[in-house]
């Protein structure tokens, strides 16, 4: 079945798309470089901040946002320095500070997403409301990628992102997976989401 047109589903073409361009992701924090798909051009460069207080924290690359003629994909990739690593291991839990009453989130990703959170919806904002919003990323990046497309969701015009992650850790708590808003923006209609998982498959969160 051809399920190339779908704007409710699980769509394989898009599942590859989002993966190489979280390839691109590390190539450009490792190399500052990246090849990006046919008909897609880069907007923005993400830089945030890693590591648990650092007295003088600098900026890392951690995806980027691209563009094309109908989407907007936003990627961030995983764990490659020992500053993320010591955000990977920041494991107490903080209220998400972007939605009231919205539960709380993995402290460690929660804060390398505030440092760019601002310049991130500001860059989102510029683009055109009447493409498709692709959030995605890999390991911590699957983290970041969560907490972003609740944040586009709910703060942003893009009221209905598609967000794919790949080997995401747990993110977020019961009161958080749990609330309606977070539900109907990533699961409900969403079902390349996979919350809190280590596995993203095709399953629809009725």
């Amino acid at each position: 079945m051809d399920r190339s047109g779908s704007t409710g589903s699980y769509n394989n073409e898009d599942a590859i798309l989002l993966a190489a361009m979280i390839n691109q992701s590390y190539h450009l924090f490792e190399t500052e470089s990246l090849v990006l798909s046919k008909g897609f051009s880069l907007r923005y460069t993400i830089q945030a901040l890693a590591g648990v207080e650092e007295p003088e924290p600098e900026p890392e690359v951690f995806g980027f946002i691209a563009e094309s003629t109908d989407k907007i994909i936003v990627v961030f990739r995983g764990t490659r320095t020992f500053k993320d690593n010591e955000s990977d291991q920041d494991l107490y839990q903080v209220p998400y500070p972007f939605v009231k009453n919205a539960g709380k989130t993995h402290r460690g990703f929660t804060c390398i997403y505030q440092s760019t959170r601002n310049d991130l919806i500001k860059a989102v904002s510029k683009l055109p409301k009447s493409k498709r919003l692709f959030v995605a990323g890999h390991s911590l990046g699957g983290g970041l990628a969560v907490l972003a497309g609740f944040d586009f969701a709910v703060n942003t015009k893009f009221k209905k992102p598609f967000v794919y992650t790949y080997g995401s850790p747990r993110v977020v708590d019961p009161v958080f997976a749990s609330d309606p808003d977070y539900t109907k923006a990533l699961s409900e209609e969403n079902p390349g989401f996979c919350p809190d998982t280590a596995l993203c498959v095709p399953v629809k969160i009725m």
